[in-house]
Formats: structure tokens, C-alpha cells, sequence
């Protein structure tokens, strides 16, 4: 892997591991430490995942317009600060569009976790190493350079299924059973979802906000994840914040994109997902753990979150195993 084009945005990084095209870092600050692994897939295309448990990281900017930088919050979240008074957040389930050419002040962790995978495609050798690619997948990374846009806003999902389904790759199974092969055929399908010209920029850029509404937002949702099986009402948050309800939940959409209830609710069955991946606990104590009362309500809402039951996202980890 070329020396000069290794991953560029974290530079307190130490490299534990390298292997064809594969290299693995430890990152620690005073904030925390974590994990952050790489590769180099396609020539212009590389993939960062992050397993981070700290609160603040530094960031180089690559100052290069032509790489985009599509971005999947798994869990956490991760505010990026435009200057010392603008932000905007990303969490579970965004994904987010931007062009590597903006300079940004820096990158923090509100909730001290993030983990999440980016993909960088540098659409100048993309394009002339991959002709073939591109014609017979109707790639069109012009379009996807047009959704990261030229200003200082980058293109927001919030909660695509379809996309879910691509990075469930990286975050369905263990890592050391992570292979190549798998991933450039998921780099791909992103791509081409990506690349539909029905996927419109507006209505879908980052919602700037300042750093005073982060930091209540970032409270709100430290509060309704500490403990997921008390469900702490708004009125609670409210005398908490000194916030009256209403300006409460405008503040935290406008941070999140989603409402508090829309939030926890997503929220809780990521920490679910994870269970099923990482523990032996049934179905049941799972749903009791992330605050569901009935099984089968839980299954349910898993089902229609992520398109497959409890069990069956637990057949197919341990199948990966």
C-alpha cells in the first residue's frame, strides 16, 4: 500500500498491523483510544472503518475536491465542526455526502462513541482506471460528486434501507472475516445506489446548527441512552435543560434530523443488533435490555427496521463466523 496515500483525516495514529492492501491502527489521546482499520480496494478507492471510544480526534484536511467521502454512522455519533460556533451531527444511520475539498475546524465525539465506515473514491482515477466498471454498472460519479456538493454542505440520509443493507457488510460480522472480494462487490452496489438520478441534494443537506444546540442535544441523547429501559419523558428533560418542551425537540431534530422518539427508537435497536452479534442472551432478555417489554413487539419492530428478525440476524453473524 502506497505510503502517501494512507488514511489521512486521524493523525494521532499508530499502525499495528499492514497486509496486502489491508492495515489496521491504534488511536489514543487523552480523550479516549480506539481502533481504525483500512483498505485500499480499487486504485482511487479506499475503505475506513472507525471503532472509537473518545471525544475529541484531529483531522488533516486532503484539500482534493475530486475525492468523495461517503460516510455510515453505525453507532454514536460524530459532530463536525465548520468554525467555533457551526456544526452538524451525524448519528446512527446517516449517511453523508461530502466533498474532501472543505476545510473543517475539527471532528468531535459527542456521545465519547463512533463506530462507522467511509468510503473515499477519488473520481479522477477512478474514472480513467475503471471504464469498464462504469459502463456496465451505469456509474455516474459525476451525479455523486453533485450530491457532495461545492459549498459547506454536505448530502444527508437519514435512515435508507438500501444502504443499510451495503454497510451491514462491515458491520455484520467479526472483522477478521472481513475479505475483499466482498467488500469492492459492496463498494459497488453503494455506487450505484448512489448513482440514481432520482437521489436529489435538496432537502437533503446537513442541517447546520451551533455549538449551544449541540451541546443540549448531545445531553438529551446521553439521558435517553444511559438507561434504555427507563424512558425518560420530555417534561423530565425539560426541567433537566431549563428548555421548555417544544424549543427542546426543535433543538434536538435540528442536531439529529430526527425526533427524540424516532432517535431512542433507532437507537435501541442498534444496541439490540449488537447483542445478537456479541452475546449468547435469548431474544427476550435482549428485547428487555433495550427497553421492550413484549418479545414480539421488539421482533417486530426489529424486522421492520432491518429487514430480518432477531434470529435470523443472529443465524446469519454466526453463519460469517
Amino acid at each position: 500500500m502506497d505510503k502517501n496515500n494512507s488514511i489521512y483525516y486521524l493523525n494521532e495514529l499508530v499502525l499495528i498491523k499492514e497486509e496486502d492492501n489491508f492495515r489496521e491502527y491504534q488511536i489514543k489521546n487523552s480523550t479516549g483510544k480506539g481502533k481504525v482499520y483500512e483498505w485500499l480496494l480499487f486504485s482511487g478507492v479506499r475503505v475506513i472503518c472507525n471503532d472509537l471510544d473518545l471525544f475529541k480526534c484531529t483531522r488533516k484536511n486532503a484539500e482534493n475536491n475530486k475525492v468523495i467521502e461517503i460516510s455510515y454512522c453505525v453507532e454514536g455519533s460524530y459532530e463536525c465542526k465548520i468554525d467555533e460556533k457551526t456544526s452538524f451531527v451525524i448519528g446512527p444511520g446517516d449517511v453523508a455526502v461530502n466533498n474532501c475539498g472543505r476545510k473543517n475546524v475539527g471532528v468531535e465525539l459527542p456521545t465519547g462513541r463512533f463506530y462507522g465506515v467511509t468510503v473515499f473514491v477519488d473520481t479522477e482515477v477512478f474514472n480513467k482506471k475503471h471504464e469498464r466498471i462504469i459502463k456496465e454498472m451505469e456509474l455516474d460519479t459525476d451525479s455523486i460528486s453533485n450530491l457532495a456538493g461545492d459549498d459547506y454542505q454536505p448530502f444527508i440520509f437519514h435512515t435508507d434501507r438500501n444502504i443499510d443493507v451495503v454497510f451491514e457488510t462491515f458491520f455484520g460480522g467479526q472483522k477478521e472475516y472481513w475479505n475483499k472480494p466482498l467488500l469492492k462487490t459492496k463498494v459497488i452496489e453503494l455506487l450505484v445506489i448512489m448513482s440514481d438520478p432520482h437521489i436529489k441534494r435538496a432537502g437533503n443537506i446537513a442541517r447546520y446548527t451551533s455549538s449551544a444546540h449541540v451541546s443540549t442535544a448531545t445531553y438529551i441523547q446521553r439521558r435517553i441512552t444511559s438507561d434504555p429501559q427507563k424512558h425518560v419523558t420530555i417534561e423530565e428533560l425539560s426541567d433537566e435543560t431549563g428548555i421548555g418542551t417544544t424549543a427542546l425537540k426543535t433543538i434536538f431534530k435540528e442536531v439529529y434530523g430526527v425526533s427524540i422518539y424516532a432517535y431512542f427508537k433507532d437507537w435501541r435497536l442498534h444496541e439490540a443488533q449488537k447483542m445478537l452479534k456479541e452475546t449468547d442472551c435469548s431474544i427476550a432478555e435482549i428485547a428487555m435490555k433495550v427497553g421492550y417489554s413484549n418479545p414480539g413487539k421488539f421482533s417486530l419492530s426489529f424486522k421492520n427496521r432491518f429487514g430480518m428478525t432477531p434470529n435470523e440476524f443472529r443465524q446469519i453473524v454466526r453463519l460469517g463466523k
